[in-house]
């Protein structure tokens, strides 16, 4: 990840994480990074603001639930929760391996982002 990458930035809520994630899930690769508003912006960064949406953020939960199911949604949770740097763009990245893959995505230990 790299300053030169687009950024999708949200209000810090989880509701607005999920909707950048949504952003990001339909973009073409590469994905943007996803980070919270509050995150400094990097020098070349292109951020683009991302409104939270409770029905868009409940719908990608319930079909990320669907397709991975709650073991692996609450890993996805718990991660977003995780004060360890980039928790935010690892895990959108996760998603975006879980949408692609399923719940298999999270036994794949050389990706960054499923550690």
């Amino acid at each position: 990840m790299t300053d030169t990458e687009p950024t999708l930035a949200y209000d810090g809520s989880f509701p607005g994480f999920l909707c950048a994630c949504a952003e990001a899930l339909n973009a073409p690769d590469p994905a943007p990074r996803v980070v919270r508003a509050s995150a400094p912006e990097g020098l070349f960064e292109t951020r683009f603001a991302v409104a939270r949406d409770e029905g868009r953020a409940a719908a990608l939960w319930s079909r990320l639930a669907r397709r991975a199911g709650p073991q692996v949604m609450r890993t996805l949770l718990e991660a977003f929760l995780s004060d360890a740097k980039g928790a935010d763009a690892y895990t959108a990245i996760a998603m975006r391996r879980i949408r692609a893959e399923g719940a298999g995505a999270m036994r794949d230990l050389s990706d960054p982002a499923v550690l």
